[in-house]
């Protein structure tokens, strides 16, 4: 849950004392400007948010983090 503006869709609370890890691993690639632009409109014709199955509560709270984000200006 330590990720800025998506962390909270990975942060879950329990009643249990067990300690989970999640481990994300991220690796850049850099892609020529013709390639980008062809993966950039594939990626946003997908239903991504219905593919991960987000609750609406989470959702609820990154759009509001990434609203937050946008109008700070970053």
């Amino acid at each position: 849950g330590d990720i800025p503006l998506i962390g909270s869709a990975f942060r879950h609370k329990d009643a249990t004392e067990s300690e989970r890890e999640l481990i994300i691993f991220i690796t850049p690639h850099i892609l020529r400007e013709d390639f980008a632009k062809e993966y950039k409109e594939a990626f946003i014709k997908q239903p991504i948010i219905r593919e991960q199955n987000i609750p609406q509560d989470r959702l609820n709270h990154i759009n509001s983090a990434l609203s937050n984000f946008k109008s700070s200006g970053n």
